[in-house]
C-alpha cells in the first residue's frame, strides 16, 4: 500500500486557523487467502483497488476563559465527496453466482464514507 499525505495550515487571525489535509491512497489490494489458491490460480495476485484522493478541512479556534483553555474545532471530512473503495475481499463467497476472476466483478467491496462533518470542544485545565 502506498499513502502520501500533506497539510497546509493558515492562521487567519490570532488563535483562528484553517487547515486543509490531502491524502492519496494507491497500491492497495483486496484481501484473499493465498493458501487456498490451487491449480491455474496458484500464485495469482489479488485484485488491485483503484487509487483515490481524500481532502479534509479543519477550522479551529483556541481561547482561554479563567483558568481553562478551550479548542473549538469544525471538521469537514471528504470535502469533495469522493466515491472510493476503502476495502475489498477478492473472490468473495458473498457474490452469487461466484465468479473467480480476480477483478472487480468477483470482489465484495466496502465503499469509503462520503462527505461528513463533526464539531468538537476540547477543554484543558
Amino acid at each position: 500500500q502506498t499513502q502520501f499525505g500533506g497539510s497546509v495550515r493558515y492562521e487567519i487571525i490570532k488563535n483562528l486557523y484553517v487547515k486543509v489535509i490531502g491524502t492519496y491512497f494507491a497500491d492497495y489490494y483486496a484481501n484473499f487467502d493465498p493458501i487456498s489458491l490451487k491449480g491455474a490460480d496458484a500464485g495469482r495476485e489479488s485484485w488491485k483497488l483503484p487509487a483515490y484522493y481524500v481532502f479534509d478541512l479543519n477550522v479551529g479556534y483556541n481561547f482561554k476563559y479563567k483558568i481553562a483553555k478551550f479548542n473549538l474545532n469544525f471538521n469537514l471530512l471528504n470535502v469533495l465527496d469522493e466515491v472510493y473503495i476503502s476495502d475489498a475481499n477478492n473472490n468473495s463467497g458473498n457474490i452469487s453466482p461466484a465468479p473467480k476472476s480476480f477483478d472487480a466483478r468477483s470482489a465484495a467491496v466496502f465503499f469509503g464514507l462520503g462527505r461528513r462533518f463533526m464539531v468538537s470542544l476540547k477543554i484543558g485545565i
